[in-house]
């Protein structure tokens, strides 16, 4: 699937904060643009293994595998089979304080107005800026550092209204880097446009090449 790269999947740019949402998806809860695609592709790894005659089938499995926590215990299964401790999820407070970062800012709108694009390529910089990842092989990664996205493409924001909050386990001249980088991947129209939210899928490649998709063919619990 060639899938839209418009804007981050889900909420979280970082390391512990992109766990935590991934455990909420296995959950049942989580961002909606996370979980389809999460389930379309799962969805599609069941039909290719022949657990699924089509991918309607497939994706309406991984529903119900979220839906009835069998998911989340075969995660928990696969942490504990590789040395893991999968407890934390029960009491996820104990790890936020443990990854709590030093530094923190939210990034707001300077005037109302509605996100019409991002410069996904520049936040997953600021990402890096903030400590979250790598410059070079040499660095170190602060899983602490990252980005938690309050507003997507086609929200409206007020003035004063958070659009992000940037974290950073580094400094605060990191934060500061990492904040007016990721303020600068913002573009806002004037209030009241009709901005529509980028599609989650464009097309399908196959053994055939490349053709178009429909919501349709991931089934009625897509």
């Amino acid at each position: 699937f060639v899938t839209s790269m418009d804007q981050p999947l889900g909420n979280t740019i970082g390391n512990w904060i992109e766990v935590r949402e991934a455990v909420e998806v296995l959950e049942g809860k989580g961002p909606q643009d996370l979980i389809r695609c999460t389930t379309l592709l799962c969805g599609q790894m069941l039909v290719q293994g022949g657990k699924a005659k089509d991918l309607a089938e497939g994706v309406s499995m991984c529903n119900e595998a979220l839906n009835n926590g069998s998911a989340l215990a075969k995660w928990k299964e696969m942490v504990a089979a590789q040395g893991g401790d999968a407890s934390w999820v029960s009491d996820s407070q104990s790890m936020l304080e443990k990854h709590k970062p030093g530094f923190t800012t939210e990034v707001k709108a300077d005037r109302d107005g509605v996100i019409q694009s991002f410069n996904a390529g520049e936040l997953g910089m600021a990402g890096v800026v903030s400590g979250a990842g790598r410059m070079a092989v040499t660095d170190s990664v602060d899983f602490s550092s990252g980005i938690i996205m309050h507003k997507k493409i086609g929200d409206s924001v007020k003035q004063g209204e958070t659009i992000m909050t940037v974290m950073s386990g580094v400094s605060q001249e990191k934060l500061d880097q990492a904040a007016d980088r990721a303020w600068a991947a913002v573009t806002m129209a004037e209030p009241g446009t009709e901005v529509p939210a980028p599609v989650l899928v464009r097309q399908v490649i196959d053994k055939d090449g490349r053709s178009a998709w429909s919501d349709e063919m991931a089934g009625p619990t897509w």
